[in-house]
């Protein structure tokens, strides 16, 4: 049977290290010695290297906003634009930017760089730029909208006015984008204030001339039409009246056709249901039942022949007679309320109708002139608008002379009290363009 043999991993392990203590025991002088001559030789490439500089310029850039709110429109200015920030650092770069400041006599740089470089002449405006361009590195301070200049050199005042220089050369460039834009905008403005003005004084003699040719009456200023004949208030109150003029009529003569099928039986009876009570037809019919009453009682005892029976025979037909009359005038007065109500609905419609016909050929007669006044009173509104929308170009390209827009710290020429120590100087400056 075989026995199990024990591990030898943890004896390897051990071993291994050892060995390797060993070793570096044994190789010691040699490490030194590679040790050193890596550090001698750092620190003599270190000193031997020329020195150089590096100045940072940091400015905030932002899209352009305009002041002025254009008429009838909302400005966004969170929209965000992916393509902003790359196109300026081409702008930052361009030949046009990087031409101007090779050229600026106070900073010299054609003749510095020529001297410094031994070509014996001035460097041309390519050369320039392209040694400029060498030396300039521009990037981006994440999740800002912040940007860094870089410009190295072996001079320190030359790295922090070339940075400064392309820092301000970026200002002009964009402050002078703006003022070009608002001095269009301006010169726009002023030959549509212009053009506004020669319409507006037109326009007014216009007015004026149809208002007396026409025979206009305008008493209020601020009127855009004529005034109606009525107003819409007694128009409508006109309305209901005949409204309800017309609903009585209905009623009436509903209730006339209707008694007119009666019998005078019935009339009699129903008459006083329809209008109010009348005392003289209630009198008569009282003194007619009594008439009656006595016409019976001397018909039971007398003919009718008799005188008694004559006589009051004919005093019941003159009070049927008599009622017979009155509820024929009760009829008729109702015939004239009627007619009176017929009369009254036809007027007042007629009123209505003439007066609507009335304004409108008045309104048609008028029409020119109160065109003519809309169109003036559009042009005195534009008129308003222009000018406050003038104001504030003015103020605003005042505002950019007086304020260049750049809110920029102090920058410092000073970069080390040392000048052999070999460091990097940062400038931060910023930059803010509106």
């Amino acid at each position: 049977m075989d026995t199990a043999k024990p591990s030898s991993t943890p004896a390897e392990t051990k071993l291994h290290f050892l060995d390797y203590w060993r070793i570096i025991r044994i190789r010691k002088m040699v490490i030194l010695a590679v040790f050193l001559l890596v550090v001698l030789t750092t620190t003599a490439v270190t000193f031997i290297l020329p020195e150089s500089w590096s100045s940072t310029v940091r400015i905030a850039v932002e899209k352009d906003i305009s002041d002025i709110t254009p008429l009838g429109f909302a400005q966004n200015s969170s929209q965000f634009d992916p393509f902003f920030i790359q196109t300026e650092f081409e702008v930052m770069q361009s030949q046009v930017l990087l031409t101007k400041i090779v050229n600026n006599p106070k900073l010299n740089l054609k003749e510095k760089w020529a001297a410094k470089l031994g070509t014996g002449e001035p460097l041309t405006d390519n050369q320039a730029i392209l040694y400029l361009k060498s030396n300039l590195q521009i990037s981006p301070v994440r999740n800002t909208s912040l940007i860094e200049i870089h410009f190295y050199s072996s001079d320190p005042a030359e790295a922090a006015d070339l940075a400064n220089a392309i820092a301000e050369a970026y200002k002009d460039y964009r402050l002078g984008r703006s003022n070009e834009r608002l001095q269009t905008g301006a010169k726009g403005y002023s030959e549509t204030m212009e053009d506004n003005e020669k319409k507006f004084h037109a326009q007014q003699v216009e007015v004026e001339r149809l208002r007396g040719v026409l025979k206009v009456s305008d008493p209020d200023p601020a009127s855009t039409g004529p005034s109606p004949t009525f107003s819409s208030a007694a128009v409508q109150q006109l309305m209901s009246e005949i409204a309800r003029s017309e609903g009585e009529a209905t009623q009436f003569k509903s209730k006339l056709d209707s008694l007119a099928d009666l019998n005078k039986e019935k009339l009699r009876t129903v008459i006083q249901t329809v209008v109010e009570p009348d005392p003289v037809l209630s009198t008569l019919i009282n003194e007619l039942d009594s008439a009656e009453q006595n016409l019976l009682g001397i018909a039971r005892t007398r003919t009718v022949e008799h005188p008694d029976y004559v006589s009051a025979k004919k005093v019941v037909d003159q009070y049927n007679a008599k009622i017979d009359q009155r509820v024929e005038g009760l009829l008729t007065g109702l015939r004239l309320r009627l007619d009176s109500d017929m009369a009254y609905i036809t007027n007042q419609t007629t009123k209505v109708a003439e007066a609507r016909r009335t304004d409108i050929e008045e309104a048609a007669r008028t029409q020119p002139y109160w065109e003519a006044k809309n169109s003036l009173e559009t042009l005195k509104q534009n008129r308003t608008i222009l000018g406050v929308r003038a104001l504030d170009i003015n103020a605003t390209m005042k505002h950019i002379k007086l304020n260049s827009g750049f809110k920029s710290g102090t920058v410092s020429k000073a970069i080390t009290d040392d000048p052999s120590t070999n460091c990097t100087a940062v400038y931060e400056v910023t930059l803010s363009v509106h």
